[in-house]
């Protein structure tokens, strides 16, 4: 795959490399945490899909940092492009054991719920500490609308203003 000329440079192919498989590890953790904290079940992590959705949201982040003409991107804007790339390529899998009737919700919405956690954990903002509702409308809007990056920082930094006070 050529990348566009911007993204055209060695330097910046390592960099993306070793960032993406940095990421990884931790996305890797938080999820088997997520397992063993039977917040998620029945579901397994498609490691390449999540190589290849770390890898679309560094190179978001990078044009986005290009057009706007910033060094660095600040935490909301990390938790907001980390919750719209796994919630489109969609890395987490139902495992093939679980039967159409054996199917809940946490299943069907473990990207969104995957996303979500990753999310509040780039604000260190305790996951237990935000109202179910809250969770339900979130798990909604990343599952059934296409909420633009730059939309969901702001609501991020408005939870976070809202949760400190």
């Amino acid at each position: 795959m050529k990348l566009p000329f911007c993204f055209n440079n060695s330097e910046f192919k390592q960099e993306l490399e070793d960032k993406t498989l940095q990421r990884m590890d931790s996305f890797v953790t938080t999820f088997n945490e997520l397992v063993a904290q039977k917040r998620l079940s029945g579901v397994y992590l498609n490691k390449g899909t999540l190589y290849c959705t770390i890898q679309s949201y560094f190179i978001d982040i990078y044009r986005m940092k290009c057009f706007h003409n910033i060094e660095h991107a600040n935490r909301h804007k990390k938790a907001a492009f980390t919750m719209t790339w796994i919630a489109r390529l969609k890395p987490i899998m139902i495992e093939k054991n679980v039967s159409d009737k054996d199917l809940s919700s946490i299943q069907l919405l473990a990207n969104e719920y995957f996303a979500l956690m990753l999310g509040l954990n780039f604000l260190e903002i305790d996951a237990d500490k935000i109202t179910e509702r809250f969770i339900i409308k979130m798990l909604y809007i990343l599952r059934y609308r296409n909420i633009e990056s730059l939309i969901l920082s702001l609501l991020l930094e408005l939870v976070e203003t809202s949760e400190n006070g």
